[in-house]
């Protein structure tokens, strides 16, 4: 019952489980039943015998069945995932930073003289080519290995890199519109195309940055130590 995508998984792993168990209680309780019958027809069990042993495999089946109530007992990580997830935790103060230039410089794009609009621009290009980009790579290729099992198992992995891909889908955009403009500036019609890349550039970025930092909290096991998930 909340506003997370991701959960989705693990409702579905909860519900699998769930459903295993129910099974597995229906065949023990059935299966020992019947055999319990089948001997008290051969006159193994006497009546109240059998009335105790009924007893004893309702007990059983009930115990299993609440298996489904304890849920998964996730394993601790270990000490190298919990510093690589403080690490990305801090690393994203920086991050957020430029994240929110880039919406304050949609913002201003058509109020400033397109000089200092385009100068602007030039500062984007190097946040994303020279910050952004290598830290998401690094993630790829450091990070979700190590802590994916921690934070949602492959669900969580596949989707934090499906946001990654479209955020440098949005960059290669950027970096071709900025490259096409005159060195005075943009016009007013390339305003509009740029604002609306910039604009969505911070919303992906704001909202992948948001759901990873969550799942990290997990990882490093203090969430009030982790920055700020709504700054900037």
């Amino acid at each position: 019952m909340v506003d997370r995508i991701d959960r989705l998984a693990e409702a579905v792993q909860i519900a699998r489980r769930s459903h295993t168990i129910a099974l597995q209680s229906i065949a023990v309780g059935m299966g020992l039943s019947l055999v319990a019958m089948c001997i008290a027809a051969l006159g193994g069990l006497v009546p109240v015998v059998g009335a105790f042993v009924q007893e004893a495999i309702d007990v059983a089946v009930i115990l299993n069945a609440l298996r489904a109530h304890g849920g998964r007992r996730e394993a601790r990580p270990p000490e190298a995932v919990v510093v690589a997830g403080r690490q990305v935790l801090e690393a994203h103060v920086l991050i957020r930073r430029g994240t929110a230039e880039l919406r304050r410089l949609a913002d201003e794009l058509g109020r400033t003289a397109p000089a200092t609009a385009r100068a602007g621009l030039e500062d984007a290009r190097r946040f994303l080519l020279d910050e952004l980009l290598p830290h998401e790579a690094e993630e790829e290729r450091t990070l979700y290995p190590t802590v994916g099992p921690f934070i949602g198992g492959e669900e969580a992995v596949v989707a934090a890199r499906r946001e990654h891909a479209e955020v440098a889908h949005l960059v290669r955009v950027l970096n071709g519109m900025i490259d096409t403009l005159e060195p005075g500036g943009p016009t007013d019609d390339e305003v509009i195309g740029l604002r609306r890349v910039l604009y969505s550039l911070h919303a992906v970025l704001r909202l992948h940055r948001s759901g990873e930092e969550e799942r990290l909290s997990r990882v490093v096991g203090a969430g009030e130590d982790a920055p700020s998930r709504m700054a900037g």
